[in-house]
């Protein structure tokens, strides 16, 4: 049987310039701070895999200062000597010496699988049990926060069949406020033939959603992105099936255990699935898993990842039969540089699924010492 043991884990923080001021409900940036991790065999195989918080640790506790810190001082002992290609038994392992810090831990996995699919020759998805599709939709958030700025960037996307479908970001002013930006955003949007999703970042309760998701709706918003606490199944579960518009689950799914309850509760009427928020491509696989046994749909969703993180998520989306919902991952045209040499490719209003071993990118070293943190 092959092994490829561990010989040296290395973390290195890149901060890689944004093309335009991106809106959190909970904060703003202008650049993106991205751990990249790059593990080598003694065989000589090296994988890189990302790790990508949006914006800070404001999300899940993780940013990137803290993943390099929990790399570094605890997970990379704990790697040397192991095998990277047992891939399960490696995650064990981490999980024993640390709960939680999935974005560390999916980074880690991703540079694994990376030099899995360079060992066998294969593509991640192959690695993955083989491809549903080639391509996923591409659904844009638009988050400059400003009306006229939002609709030339719908424009352009729109005329160079970058995207079709948007998602306003919604969750850091007033609700009647916010309802009213969406609301105009949305009416320009439409009158271009794009289709509108809101993302409200759990910024209200339940009771606000209620007063205000019907004037939305009624603006011709069509999917409504975690309205509440994502702890809040119960209070999602009572707004699912309420309006004609459908809901979309992402902080409120990202455990096995959150996915197990959308039988129980129907809380959702699809899940977006993300390696990073799941601890994994593995762990996020299992979840679509328990979405398609219930009859959920899944969406692709993002940490405005590079084409590293990109190129994973794209090629579980591509593996799986129930992930048609469409994809966020835009990273690799949001960014204003990419840091590989072969980005992802976004064209048709899709995003293509890599062919090439592991995760079918390649690190660009000019831009990671043009971009390494100091």
């Amino acid at each position: 049987m092959s092994s490829e043991l561990i010989e040296s884990v290395e973390s290195i923080i890149v901060d890689v310039p944004i093309k335009r001021v991106h809106k959190f409900s909970a904060t703003s940036i202008t650049t993106q701070a991205i751990l990249l991790i790059r593990i080598r065999t003694r065989n000589g195989v090296v994988g890189i895999g990302e790790s990508t918080t949006p914006g800070g640790p404001w999300w899940l506790g993780e940013s990137v200062e803290s993943m390099k810190l929990m790399i570094d001082s605890y997970f990379s002992p704990a790697l040397i000597g192991s095998d990277a290609l047992q891939i399960p038994e490696v995650l064990r392992k981490l999980n024993k010496i640390a709960a939680l810090n999935s974005f560390a831990k999916a980074g880690i996995e991703m540079a694994l699988f990376d030099i899995k699919g360079k060992v066998f020759n294969a593509p991640l998805h192959q690695l993955l049990g083989g491809l549903a599709r080639e391509s996923v939709k591409t659904c844009w958030p638009l988050a400059i926060g400003d009306i006229d700025r939002d609709v030339a960037e719908a424009e352009h996307l729109l005329s160079e069949n970058l995207a079709q479908e948007f998602k306003i970001k919604m969750g850091y002013r007033e609700p009647k406020e916010d309802v009213a930006f969406a609301c105009s955003l949305a009416s320009a949007l439409l009158s271009r033939g794009a289709t509108v999703r809101v993302d409200i970042n759990q910024a209200w309760d339940e009771g606000t959603a209620h007063r205000w998701l019907p004037v939305m709706i009624d603006a011709g918003v069509s999917v409504i992105e975690q309205p509440v606490q994502g702890w809040n199944h119960e209070a999602m579960a009572r707004i699912t099936g309420k309006y004609s518009a459908q809901v979309l689950a992402d902080e409120s799914v990202c455990t096995l255990q959150d996915a197990l309850k959308i039988g129980s509760l129907r809380f959702a009427d699809a899940f977006a699935l993300k390696a990073m928020k799941s601890g994994g491509i593995l762990a996020a696989q299992k979840i679509a898993g328990i979405a398609e046994a219930a009859g959920v749909p899944c969406f692709a969703g993002c940490f405005l990842e590079a084409s590293i993180g990109s190129s994973a998520m794209v090629s579980l989306a591509c593996a799986l039969p129930n992930a048609t919902y469409g994809s966020e991952q835009i990273g690799p045209i949001w960014l204003k540089e990419e840091i590989v040499e072969d980005p992802v490719e976004i064209r048709d209003n899709r995003i293509w699924v890599k062919h090439g071993p592991g995760l079918g990118v390649t690190l660009s070293e000019e831009k990671l010492q043009r971009f390494r943190r100091r």
